[in-house]
């Protein structure tokens, strides 16, 4: 399950996987490359949206079964590259 919260104590001691992805990341392959270290995405990762999607929709290969996406502000993305991973 995803949802979204307004303020969020990064000092917060949890057993969730934090990945944060900072607001300097200006393309796509910078994001997808963040997500794959943070969260050491296996091999077969596709470095594409569809395969980022699928891999947080099954955590398996996690030893969390959580994770927390914390954003410093949004990436500098193109705007159409944006709404897909917002999206996402």
């Amino acid at each position: 399950m995803f949802y979204y919260v307004e303020k969020f104590e990064k000092n917060l001691t949890c057993n969730a996987q934090l990945v944060t992805i900072n607001n300097s990341v200006e393309s796509k392959e910078a994001l997808l490359r963040q997500f794959s270290d943070s969260l050491h995405f296996p091999e077969y990762f596709g470095n594409n949206f569809d395969a980022l999607y699928d891999l947080l929709r099954d955590l398996s290969w996690l030893q969390q079964k959580e994770i927390i996406v914390w954003h410093d502000g949004l990436p500098l993305l193109e705007e159409s590259v944006l709404a897909v991973y917002l999206d996402l």
